[in-house]
């Protein structure tokens, strides 16, 4: 048993900003599970991957702490993406390779009966029994909609497409996250209250919706919370911060339970992460403190 169980496509990324391009580990199952564990909860992954994958990505999981038993690896390739940034935003997403699905009998024994469960999707990847199955075994349970609100082929350029089965895995969890485009597919809503509501409607608690340099909009039962922005010494990549902002709130919330206090933690940590390339600077509970506290919030984390 852990704290907390990840599943979703890790994947391969090439980074291409204005000043130069860069490979890193990416996915949200990679951020969410390197936040959660450098935060203090034991974490476990469950994911498939090619024979391609880079021995160093699994190293930073391990070192990080992660129980790799739920990596499958299969033949074919990993899931791999190149993004092109421009002006801090992304301005193109194209796949490279996809790895085989996320089979409902892929969760290794001892992550059953985890106190947390997240789903973080990349391209619908995961069977579509997995959710329904897996969300009863744990006490709370999340889902990033993004790999939901988007379609694409090997070779292809990543493209907004709602998936019909977004409503059925709505159901299962407690809590949703996505951005402002993604809740905008989801819902036919642009309005992050409106959409929220509507989400609620399908069974989620807590609504949270990143809005990048704006921050996010947290919804509990519908009431709602604007979430500040903790702006980073320099912005470098922005691949993967809404993922980190969702393993610093997990982390809070199965400590605390305590929604707002969570999106905080979760801001602060993507104001981190987007420091460097890929998910190379995850902060530690110290670093958090200080820069919450230079702020105006004093937080005290249990480590």
């Amino acid at each position: 048993m852990f704290d907390l169980v990840v599943v979703g496509h890790l994947s391969q990324d090439q980074i291409i900003v204005p000043t130069g391009s860069s490979e890193a580990l990416g996915g949200s199952a990679a951020y969410v599970s390197l936040v959660a564990s450098r935060l203090g909860l034991s974490v476990g992954i469950v994911s498939t991957v090619g024979r391609d994958f880079k021995e160093e990505y699994a190293k930073t999981l391990t070192e990080a702490g992660v129980d790799t038993a739920g990596i499958v690896r299969t033949v074919g390739r990993t899931t791999s993406f190149r993004n092109i940034y421009k002006g801090g935003m992304l301005s193109r997403q194209e796949l490279l390779g996809l790895s085989h699905s996320i089979r409902s009998t892929d969760l290794p024994a001892h992550y059953h009966g985890s106190t947390g469960i997240h789903f973080g999707p990349l391209l619908d990847e995961i069977d579509r029994e997995a959710i329904p199955l897996w969300s009863s075994q744990a006490e709370f349970t999340s889902l990033d909609i993004q790999g939901l609100c988007r379609v694409s082929k090997v070779g292809s350029s990543v493209v907004p497409a709602r998936n019909p089965k977004l409503n059925r895995y709505l159901a299962y969890v407690e809590m949703v996250k996505a951005t402002s485009s993604e809740v905008a597919i989801a819902t036919g809503e642009e309005d992050p209250s409106r959409a929220s509501a509507r989400l609620h409607d399908s069974g989620p608690e807590i609504v949270l919706v990143t809005l990048g340099e704006q921050g996010a909009f947290l919804s509990v039962r519908g009431r709602t919370e604007e979430v500040p922005v903790f702006p980073p010494a320099k912005l470098v990549d922005p691949t993967g911060a809404g993922d980190a902002f969702v393993g610093g709130f997990i982390y809070s919330y199965l400590e605390t339970s305590d929604a707002y206090r969570s999106a905080l933690i979760g801001s602060c940590v993507a104001s981190f992460v987007v420091e460097d390339v890929g998910p190379r600077r995850i902060p530690s509970p110290e670093m958090l403190e200080k820069r919450l506290r230079n702020s105006g919030y004093d937080l005290r984390f249990n480590t």
